[in-house]
């Protein structure tokens, strides 16, 4: 935290930083480990950082007029730089936008006990935090094999639904895809799985991926080939579980 006075731009960053103290007081955060699970791990920093956005939120709230205006006006950042591409962009802001919503959903169905089981027992996947209700209905993601790599594989994960949006979001900037036709491809993720390897000067992913109902899968395939036209080296292959191939 830059600053050395109390000033309310460096009084709301204490109150989200000393968010996170507590947090791990009471539930040791696994600030340093990773699940072996990329979406996972997204899914448990959205937790923590959703949770501690709300705090600063509700901190925020009981500021004068003046300093509100204060940290609106003088307490930015600054712009991002424009050759920071957007998925980073987008991967960075997912804790801080979805995550509160989400924390604030477990509040209202469970009270601060459901909220703190939920540090204990952990979203399992992004679309647990895009569609609350899967968390709290304990709707877990299909686990499915490895598919097959062509050659010495050096990464394997998950990239989950919000790898699958951050992916399709390019077409419906660019107009390709609508709003409607995003959300039957991407929003009934089940579970996927992808290995990578290297090919030569090039490198490959594979990704296996499982929609929970058949017309789904079909709104997913056919946004899948209609970003593969425009990539060189991305293949689909259709099927009851998808198979996504690019190669670079």
């Amino acid at each position: 935290m830059r600053g050395n006075s109390a000033s309310v731009c460096v009084k709301h960053v204490v109150v989200h930083e000393l968010t996170h103290a507590l947090q791990d007081q009471w539930f040791s955060l696994m600030v340093q480990s990773s699940s072996g699970n990329d979406d996972a791990d997204t899914a448990y920093v959205a937790l923590v950082e959703g949770d501690a956005v709300r705090i600063e939120t509700a901190y925020v709230a009981t500021l004068s007029a003046k300093d509100r205006q204060a940290l609106s006006t003088q307490c930015g950042g600054g712009p991002m730089p424009s050759d920071v591409p957007q998925v980073l962009i987008d991967m960075l802001e997912f804790p801080y936008v979805v995550g509160p919503t989400f924390t604030r959903a477990v509040l209202q169905a469970r009270g601060q006990k459901g909220l703190d089981d939920a540090f204990r027992h952990h979203p399992a996947a992004s679309s647990q935090v895009l569609h609350p209700d899967r968390f709290l209905h304990g709707d877990k993601p299909q686990r499915l094999p490895d598919p097959a790599a062509d050659g010495p594989v050096f990464d394997r994960g998950t990239i989950g639904e919000l790898g699958f949006d951050i992916l399709l979001n390019s077409l419906v900037r660019a107009g390709t895809l609508s709003a409607a036709q995003f959300d039957s491809a991407t929003s009934a993720w089940a579970g996927d799985r992808y290995v990578a390897w290297s090919q030569g000067d090039r490198f490959c992913v594979r990704d296996r991926v499982s929609n929970s109902n058949g017309a789904s899968t079909a709104a997913l395939l056919s946004a899948l080939q209609t970003l593969a036209a425009s990539r060189p080296g991305m293949t689909i292959e259709a099927g009851p579980q998808l198979v996504l191939t690019s190669c670079a």
